[in-house]
C-alpha cells in the first residue's frame, strides 16, 4: 500500500475543547470539526468493485474478531470487545456508538451504514440486513486470533499490508465451516479496539492500534500469491474485505485523558463509526478517492463521501457522494439545463442533478444541497447550537453538538445506542445552496485512480463561489477552515465571499443575486480559458427550490450565441438557414425535412457559396449498404427528389466519401468503379473516377485565402504529420509576418472577416479548443469546442453577419465587412476546394517599395546566413548589394520575379566574411525608384 494515499488534513490533530468552542462561537464549522480519518488501501484498488456493485441490494457478512487478551500498553484496551456498559470519561450528554459491543451492536453499524447509502443513492443501493449475516452469533464468542499488535502494518512499507490480509484469512477460514461463504458479495470485519485512523496534535499513546482498510484482490495477491483468500477446500474466496475498529470514539479508554488532556468536557470529543464504514464502503464499490493520492491534500473537501467529507457531522452524517459520483454509479441522471430553472434539493423526492456542457470534454454538475432542520428555512445545526447557547459562572458554552442531533433533528437510535438514521445527510455540510462542479474529461486516468491528485489540474473540481481556490491548499485562517471546505464555497444570493471575490457584481444589484460568467472568479470558462459561451445569472436564495437562468456569455467578438435543441448537431448550411440533424431527423431551422437513415447523418452539399446564391438547394448524401442515397431539397426544405444507387463511392478511412461537390449545376461524385458507371437518371448528378491524388491529395491540412488584403491568396497550412505550426505563405512561399504560429494545431483552417478588421481572421482547433488568429499571427479568442473538427462550418447571413456553427451552439460575429474566404474543411458550402476570395485589394498597396517593411532576419547574423526581406508593390525588379562598414562592394545580386503587392526575399550567405558591420542597399525598380539601407552585424 502506498500509505501517502491520504487527505493531508487526516494528519492533523482534532482541536483541544477550548479551540472547538472558539470556533463555533465565531461562526465557524461545528459539525466539521473533529479529527479526520486515515484508510489505508492498495493504490491500484480504486477502480474495482464487487461483482454485484451494480446490482440493488449487497448482502454482507460482519464477522466479530478479537484479540488474545493482554496488557500491551501501545494498543487501545486489552484485545477484548467491551462488553459492558462502560463509564465515559467526562461526558454527561449523547454517548455514541456506547457499549455493550455485540452481535446487535454491529447489526445496527450495518443498518446506519445501510440507511446512509440507501438514502444516498434514491434507492438504487441496499445494504440488505436481514439477508445479511452477523457472525459469530449474540450468544456465542467473537473470532479469537493472536494479538493486536501483531497485526499492526509497519508505517509507510507496503510490505506490511500482509498482516492485515493475515488477519482477514485467519477471520474467514474460522468461518468457513458455519457460514456459506458464497452467499455474501462484502465482508466487513469488526476488531476489538480502536482504529488507527485519525492523528491527534499529542503524542499517540497507543502506535501498535490496527488502522482501518480496504482489502482489495491487488492487497491479497502481493501477501497471499492469489487475489483472493485460499479457503480449505481449495477455493480462492474473492470478495472485497472492509477491516474495521468496533468503535472510533476514544472516551471510552483511558487514553482520552492523554489525547484530550486538559478537556473538562468529552462529549463534543467523541466520533462516531457510520462515516468510517461509509469511506470503506464506497471504495469496495468503486468510488475513485477525490484527494490527492499522492500528497494527501484534499480535492473536493467535505461536500463529498470520498474525501473530507466521510467525517462530516463527528462521523456520523457522512456527505453524500458528489454529484459527479453518483453520476458515475448511474444513481441519477444529468438533466441538461437552459434558461430559467428551479433546482430541486438533492435530499428531496424530485431532487435532481443539472449538467451544463461547456465543450465536448468539459462540462458543469449543479446540485442543490440543503443542511436546514425539517422545513424552517435557514435553521442548520450550527444555528441551533448558538440558539441553546448557556451560561456556567459568567461564560457561555454551547450544548452538547450531539444532544443537538439527537434532540432536534429527528435522528433514529436503535436500542444499542446506535444512530441508524439521518433524514437528511446533507445535514453535516457548512452551508446550503448550489454545488457546482467542473468536470474536465481529458483528466481522466485510467480506471479513474488519482484523478485528482493535481490541484491545480483536477478532473472533478468544485467552483467555489468566494471566488478563492482554498479547497487543498494551505490557509492561514484562525477560526475555520476555508482549506477544507466552507459556507461561501456555494452558491446563493447574497453570499458575501462572492462579493468579496466579485465587486463589480453589486453595482445595481439590490437583490444580491450572483452570477457565474467568463468574467466572474471563478468564470465559467473552460480549464484552458477558452469562453465556454455559458453564463448562470440571478442564483436565488438558498431552499429546497433554488432558481437561477442559465443562458449564454458571448463574450469578445461574439455577438451572441443560438441553442440548437439539445441533442443537435449542425451539418451545414443552404445559404438561408442551418441544416442539422437531431435524434434520427434532418432538420432545416426549425422545419423537420427527413429521417436519417439507419441514424446515419448525411453529408450536406449546399449549392451555394457564401452571399451569391442564398436561395439555392442543397443536397443531403447518405451512405448506405451498398451505395448511398442523394436526395435534393429546396430553400424551403420541400424535397425534390431523392436517388438511391448502389454505385460505392470513393472511401478513405472511415469517411464514405472524398469530397462530394456542386458545381456547374451538378453533384458530383468520386466512385471507385473503373470503369465509371453511368449516371443514374438525373442531369444533376455526375461521376467521376477516384485517383489516389484526389483521395488524399497532401499531407497537409490546406486552406486558402487573401489573408493580408493584398489581393492575392496565400496558402494555409498545417504539417498532419507534425501539427505544431500555423502556417502562412504567399505564392513565392514567403511566410506572412507574424507566421509560422508554434502550438498544437488540428484540422483544417477556416477563414473569414469575423471583427472590425477589414482582412479575414483564421480559426482553427488548437489544443482542444478553437483559437481565433488575426491576420498577424496573434491569438484574439478561445472557445470551447463542442463539435468534432470537421464538423465546423461558417455561415454568412444576408444581415451581414457570421455564424460559427460548432455542435449544437451558433456564435455570431458581426463583421466590419463580410469577407468569406474558407468557410468548411472543403473549402465552400458547396465543397468545392476553392476559396472564395473575391480579389478585391483591401489594404492600401505602395507603389513601389514598403519602406517601413524593409528589414533582414537574424539579425545580427550567427549562422552564417541571413534574409533579406522587403514588401513591394507593382515593382519589376529590385538590385541588393551588400557594403563593409567601410563602403567596401562584398556582394550584389538582381532579382527580376517579383511578387505583386508582397513581401519577396533573398538569402545573403555570409561566407568568409569576417564578423562586424555590414550595410545592405535594397533598390526596387517600378514606376519610380526607391531604396532603403539595412544595417547587419554578422557575429562569427
Amino acid at each position: 500500500m502506498n500509505r501517502d494515499r491520504i487527505p493531508r488534513y487526516f494528519r492533523r490533530g482534532i482541536f483541544s475543547g477550548w479551540i472547538l468552542l472558539g470556533m463555533a462561537l465565531t461562526g465557524g464549522l461545528a459539525a466539521q470539526t473533529g479529527p479526520r480519518l486515515h484508510i489505508r488501501q492498495s493504490s491500484a484498488a480504486t477502480s474495482a468493485g464487487p461483482a454485484s456493485a451494480s446490482a440493488d441490494t449487497i448482502r454482507v457478512l460482519v464477522l466479530r474478531v478479537a484479540f488474545e487478551v493482554d496488557d500491551n500498553v501501545s494498543t487501545t484496551g486489552n484485545g477484548q470487545f467491551l462488553t459492558e456498559e462502560a463509564e465515559p470519561l467526562n461526558c454527561n450528554g449523547f454517548l455514541v456508538d456506547r457499549p455493550p459491543h455485540d452481535a446487535n451492536y454491529f447489526s445496527d453499524q450495518l443498518l446506519a451504514v445501510g440507511n446512509y447509502f440507501r438514502q444516498v443513492s434514491g434507492g438504487l443501493l441496499d445494504l440488505e440486513r436481514d439477508s445479511s449475516l452477523v457472525y459469530p452469533p449474540q450468544d456465542e464468542p467473537p473470532i479469537q486470533v493472536g494479538p493486536m499488535a501483531s497485526y499492526r502494518p509497519v508505517a509507510d512499507h507496503d510490505s506490511s499490508d500482509g498482516l492485515l490480509v493475515s488477519l482477514a484469512d485467519t477471520a474467514i477460514r474460522a468461518a468457513f465451516d458455519d457460514v456459506d461463504l458464497g452467499a455474501y458479495q462484502l465482508v466487513v470485519i469488526f476488531h476489538a479496539g480502536l482504529g488507527q485512523d485519525f492523528d491527534y496534535q499529542t503524542l499517540d499513546p497507543t502506535p501498535l492500534d490496527i488502522p482501518s482498510a480496504y482489502i482489495d484482490s491487488a492487497m491479497m495477491l502481493a501477501a497471499l500469491g492469489t487475489g483472493g483468500i485460499p479457503l480449505p477446500d481449495g477455493t480462492v474466496y474473492r470478495v472485497p474485505i472492509i477491516l474495521a475498529p468496533e468503535s472510533q470514539n476514544h472516551i471510552y479508554y483511558d487514553i482520552a485523558d492523554d489525547l484530550f488532556f486538559g478537556a473538562e468536557d468529552y462529549c463534543d470529543l467523541q466520533t462516531g463509526l457510520t462515516g468510517t464504514l461509509a469511506l470503506l464502503i464506497g471504495y469496495a464499490l468503486g468510488f475513485p478517492p477525490l484527494f490527492d493520492t499522492v500528497e494527501g491534500a484534499t480535492g473536493v473537501g467535505v461536500f463529498g463521501l470520498m474525501d473530507l467529507g466521510s467525517n462530516n457531522g463527528r462521523g456520523l452524517i457522512p456527505a453524500p457522494p458528489t454529484a459527479w459520483t453518483r453520476v458515475q454509479q448511474k444513481w441519477e441522471q444529468p438533466v441538461e439545463l437552459s434558461g430559467p430553472e428551479a433546482l430541486t434539493a438533492r435530499h428531496l423526492e424530485s431532487g435532481r442533478i443539472g449538467r451544463i456542457t461547456l465543450s465536448r470534454d468539459e462540462y458543469l454538475l449543479v446540485e442543490n444541497r440543503v443542511n436546514w432542520i425539517g422545513s424552517e428555512p435557514g435553521v442548520d445545526l450550527d444555528s441551533l447550537l448558538f440558539r441553546n447557547l448557556y451560561e456556567v459562572n459568567g461564560v457561555d458554552r454551547l450544548p452538547h453538538y450531539f444532544d443537538i442531533l439527537v434532540d432536534s433533528v429527528g435522528v433514529d437510535t436503535a436500542d444499542s445506542g446506535v444512530i441508524t438514521s439521518v433524514p437528511n445527510y446533507d445535514l453535516g455540510l457548512p452551508g446550503s445552496g448550489l454545488l457546482i462542479w467542473h468536470i474536465d474529461q481529458t483528466r481522466y486516468t485510467s480506471g479513474l485512480a488519482g484523478i485528482n491528485n493535481r490541484p491545480a489540474a483536477r478532473a472533478v473540481a468544485l467552483l467555489e463561489a468566494d471566488g478563492a481556490v482554498d479547497l487543498g491548499f494551505p490557509t492561514t485562517a484562525l477560526f475555520s477552515n476555508p482549506d477544507q471546505g466552507w459556507r461561501w464555497d456555494l452558491w446563493y444570493r447574497g453570499n458575501e465571499g462572492y462579493f468579496t471575490a466579485n465587486p463589480d457584481r453589486l453595482a445595481g444589484n439590490q437583490e444580491r443575486w450572483l452570477s457565474l460568467d467568463s468574467e466572474t472568479h471563478p468564470s465559467s470558462r473552460l480549464n484552458s480559458g477558452a469562453g465556454s459561451g455559458i453564463a448562470m445569472s440571478r442564483i436565488g436564495p438558498a431552499g429546497d427550490t433554488l432558481i437561477f437562468i442559465v443562458g449564454e456569455d458571448a463574450g469578445g467578438p461574439v455577438v451572441d450565441i443560438t441553442r440548437l435543441p439539445e441533442g443537435s448537431r449542425l451539418l451545414g448550411f443552404n445559404g438561408y438557414s442551418w441544416v442539422y440533424e437531431l435524434g434520427d431527423s434532418l432538420w432545416l431551422g426549425d422545419q423537420r425535412v427527413a429521417i436519417i437513415i439507419d441514424s446515419i447523418p448525411p453529408v450536406i452539399i449546399s449549392e451555394h457559396d457564401a452571399l451569391s446564391n442564398p436561395g439555392a438547394g442543397f443536397w443531403g448524401l447518405t451512405l448506405m449498404n451498398p451505395g448511398y442515397l442523394a436526395q435534393r431539397y429546396l430553400p424551403n426544405g420541400t424535397l425534390e427528389f431523392s436517388i438511391e444507387d448502389t454505385v460505392l463511392v470513393a472511401t478513405i478511412g472511415i469517411v464514405p466519401w472524398v469530397h462530394p461537390q456542386f458545381d456547374e449545376g451538378k453533384l458530383t461524385i468520386w466512385v471507385e468503379h473503373f470503369p465509371v458507371p453511368p449516371p443514374p437518371d438525373s442531369s444533376r448528378i455526375y461521376y467521376l473516377p477516384s485517383p489516389l491524388s484526389l483521395i488524399d491529395p497532401y499531407p497537409y491540412w490546406v486552406s486558402a485565402g487573401d489573408i493580408d488584403g493584398d489581393g492575392n491568396e496565400e496558402q494555409v497550412k498545417i504539417d498532419m504529420q507534425a501539427p505544431t505550426t500555423l502556417a502562412v505563405k504567399n505564392n513565392n512561399s514567403i511566410a506572412l509576418d507574424g507566421f509560422p504560429v508554434e502550438g498544437d494545431f488540428r484540422g483544417v483552417v477556416l477563414i473569414a472577416n469575423l471583427s472590425g478588421d477589414i482582412r479575414p481572421e483564421l480559426l482553427v482547433i488548437e489544443s482542444g479548443d478553437i483559437a481565433i488568429y488575426s491576420p498577424e499571427g496573434r491569438e484574439q479568442l478561445r472557445l470551447g469546442l463542442r463539435a468534432d473538427p470537421g464538423e465546423l462550418f461558417l455561415m454568412h447571413t444576408a444581415d451581414g453577419r457570421v455564424g460559427l456553427a460548432n455542435g449544437d451552439r451558433i456564435h455570431w460575429f458581426e463583421p466590419e465587412e463580410p469577407n468569406p474566404q474558407w468557410v468548411t474543411p472543403q473549402g465552400r458550402h458547396s465543397r468545392k476546394r476553392v476559396s472564395l476570395n473575391d480579389g478585391q485589394v483591401r489594404m492600401p498597396q505602395p507603389a513601389v517599395l514598403d519602406r517601413d517593411r524593409v528589414y533582414n532576419y537574424p539579425n545580427p547574423v550567427t549562422g552564417g546566413r541571413t534574409t533579406i526581406r522587403f514588401y513591394t508593390g507593382s515593382a519589376t525588379r529590385a538590385n541588393i548589394r551588400i557594403f563593409t562598414v567601410e563602403g567596401l562592394p562584398v556582394q550584389e545580386v538582381t532579382l527580376t520575379d517579383l511578387s505583386t503587392n508582397d513581401y519577396n526575399e533573398w538569402v545573403w550567405q555570409v561566407g568568409d566574411n569576417p564578423s562586424g558591420l555590414y550595410y545592405a542597399v535594397v533598390k526596387v525598380v517600378g514606376v519610380q525608384t526607391e531604396s532603403v539601407l539595412v544595417k547587419i552585424a554578422v557575429v562569427k
